[in-house]
């Protein structure tokens, strides 16, 4: 009795999966269509990272580590916006040396100095609706722009109606010193990123003068 009731669910439940597939037949193919492209977009986006961060490092491709390595949604950097993917290549022998920005499926690599507008329009700056805001934003140039870097001061985005506007923050980045800890004094740069109707973006930065520290005379 117990062998017939097994077979009997066997069957039903065949016969249930038989039904979902013709109901919907092709959808498992879609999802794995989908899946194995945003794989492909993906390989393509991390295999041009790792030639800019080989290319910027002066090291061969086979000396560098790029993370993630890989698609996956769990092991994504939190700086990832939209459809362009976040990395940081780094040497294998000095882990402190990085480069970070991103890429996106065609191959494109974003930095704070090249193909911002695409990150940025990722972003929806030009959507009257932004995905993130100019908080955000800074942040994520700001670790681009690499270790020991970071957002001050009050941050601000601004577009018109017919796109023109402009993204300003300021960041501090202190030089690293023996032991990786940090070495004198903190620098602070204004910078100002123009944002134009064509959906392009170029980041300027003008060092900002710090106040003298107080005299113990």
């Amino acid at each position: 009795m117990r062998a017939a009731a097994v077979i009997i669910t066997i069957v039903v439940t065949v016969a249930a999966m038989a039904r979902v597939s013709a109901a919907c037949p092709g959808c498992g193919g879609k999802r794995s269509d989908s899946m194995q492209a945003a794989q492909a977009g993906f390989d393509k986006a991390h295999a041009s990272f790792l030639a800019h961060a080989a290319s910027v490092l002066k090291l061969s491709p086979d000396r560098i580590l790029v993370s993630p390595i890989e698609e996956d949604s769990s092991v994504q950097l939190d700086q990832r916006i939209g459809a362009a993917w976040a990395f940081y290549g780094s040497s294998k022998d000095q882990p402190n040396r990085q480069v970070r920005g991103w890429a996106i499926g065609d191959g494109t690599v974003i930095t704070p100095d090249k193909n911002l507008g695409l990150l940025l329009a990722e972003a929806g700056v030009w959507s009257g609706k932004p995905k993130l805001d100019a908080d955000a934003l800074a942040e994520r140039l700001a670790w681009a722009m690499g270790m020991n870097h970071r957002v001050v001061g009050p941050r601000s985005l601004h577009v018109d109606p017919g796109g023109k506007g402009t993204l300003s923050f300021q960041v501090a980045y202190r030089p690293p010193g023996p032991g990786g800890a940090g070495g004198g004094r903190e620098r602070i740069s204004q910078c100002t990123v123009t944002l134009t109707a064509d959906h392009h973006a170029r980041l300027a930065t003008t060092a900002v003068a710090t106040p003298p520290g107080p005299s113990f005379e």
